[in-house]
């Protein structure tokens, strides 16, 4: 299996990174200074995701556009995301904060995210127009 490597650059002392896909995301993570300041965005067909170190704080937003008329049950109550719809397109988007103490933090967030790509998956079986 070919690993893929993020394409990578530095500005005003923040490393910026882009990862095509979610594969190799803990890995990418783990290799990340805790403390620092650096930007991970990870994409793929159905969602994007950023994750920025700004020392203490990191921050991930997900957000993920699928093409369905309605607002899914499962999703009317959920808690762990916002939802918009305009009709044609739904619009989901999560934020959370982590404390930056320790590597366990990566574990955190690729869990948060896997949990993400979980629901979206099920919606985009049960739904999605074709």
């Amino acid at each position: 299996m070919k690993t893929i490597e993020p394409i990578t650059t530095e500005a005003y002392g923040v490393r910026l990174m882009l990862l095509e896909g979610y594969r190799n995301l803990f890995r990418i993570l783990s290799r990340q200074p805790i403390g620092g300041r650096w930007d991970l965005i990870a994409v793929d067909k159905y969602m994007i995701t950023e994750i920025l170190s700004q020392g203490k704080i990191i921050k991930v937003g997900i957000i993920a556009e699928v093409s369905i008329d309605f607002i899914p049950p499962e999703l009317e109550n959920n808690q762990e995301v916002e939802i918009e719809h305009n009709g044609e397109k739904l619009i989901i988007k999560s934020y959370t904060e982590y404390e930056a103490l320790s590597n366990m933090v990566y574990y955190a967030i690729v869990t948060k995210i896997n949990k993400f790509r979980a629901m979206l998956r099920n919606i985009l079986i049960k739904y999605r127009k074709t």
